[in-house]
């Protein structure tokens, strides 16, 4: 048998691993917006496939310029509603058909994880993959699940009959979901996973319970899709409380923010960047105020 050269794989250059990011917060902030922009924007111009852009008009740059795909679940039409309704703007963006089904979902990832000519050939146009929603796939998982271990009784009597569904789906298919979206990662994708928000009673041993904004999932799930994540944004309006005559009222105040450090108000968490950034006054404005901490 003949030993491996394992000397000459040693790599002496570290290279940056791709962002994985999550994206959470209320309808219509502008998860999927943001989303659709979380590229580089940059092409190869080593790339046989790609002429040097100096050759090039604006349009045929923009053209190559790499984009994201989306991987939607069938009740999350966000992405196709910008794109019908600002179909330049949104052109270059990728969007596959809605997966309904849990093993089509890990079929796709198990396709974006493959090395062949077709996946070099999405790597060329694409740079980011977005799971539009995490909340839709993990119903589709849940459900996938009860049938599987549970002889489909997604009830109290089965699935839910002293939570032993949501904590077999946390550990098996769960687990198995966010493997498999690492796996994607490593094989050169930028991740984006966005999820709805929901707020928790939070227990406190040295004090008054409290509500935390988190990710809409199952207790058992949480924990794992934000150990799995490099960074976890809250997207949401900033509300300031107003006392007056001894009583306090939220007064949402039209700013929103990127919230990217862990509070007790909320779950977040962001490697080198700050507590929060502003979102501005459009997506792009949002997508140039967080695109220099994410391409350091």
């Amino acid at each position: 048998m003949t030993q491996p050269n394992y000397l000459s794989a040693i790599q002496t250059i570290a290279k940056k691993p791709k962002f994985y990011v999550i994206l959470y917060g209320p309808p219509g902030i502008g998860k999927s917006s943001l989303a659709a922009r979380m590229s580089s924007g940059k092409v190869d111009v080593n790339d046989p496939k790609v002429e040097p852009d100096k050759k090039l008009g604006p349009q045929e740059i923009s053209k190559q310029t790499k984009k994201t795909l989306f991987i939607i679940h069938p009740e999350e039409q966000g992405i196709n509603e910008l794109k019908s309704g600002s179909p330049e703007e949104y052109s270059g963006v990728g969007v596959m058909p809605p997966i309904p089904t849990w093993e089509a979902l890990l079929s796709v990832n198990q396709w974006l994880a493959s090395k062949s000519p077709e996946i070099d050939e999405v790597r060329s146009k694409y740079e980011t993959v977005v799971y539009d929603s995490l909340t839709g796939f993990e119903t589709i998982g849940t459900k996938f699940c009860a049938q599987e271990d549970f002889k489909g009784d997604y009830s109290s009597t089965g699935f839910f009959s002293y939570g032993k569904g949501p904590k077999t789906f946390a550990t098996r298919y769960w687990t198995d979901f966010l493997r498999s979206i690492s796996l994607v990662r490593a094989n050169g994708f930028n991740i984006v996973l966005i999820c709805h928000s929901q707020d928790n009673i939070t227990t406190n041993a040295m004090g008054d319970d409290y509500y935390q904004r988190t990710l809409m999932l199952g207790k058992d799930d949480i924990p794992r899709t934000t150990a799995a994540a490099e960074h976890i944004i809250l997207m949401d309006q900033k509300a300031v409380i107003d006392k007056e005559n001894l009583k306090s009222k939220s007064v949402g105040e039209g700013m929103r923010l990127m919230y990217c450090s862990p509070a007790p108000a909320h779950v977040a968490k962001g490697k080198g960047l700050p507590s929060m950034i502003s979102m501005g006054e459009s997506p792009d404005e949002t997508w140039s105020n967080l695109k220099p901490y994410l391409y350091k």
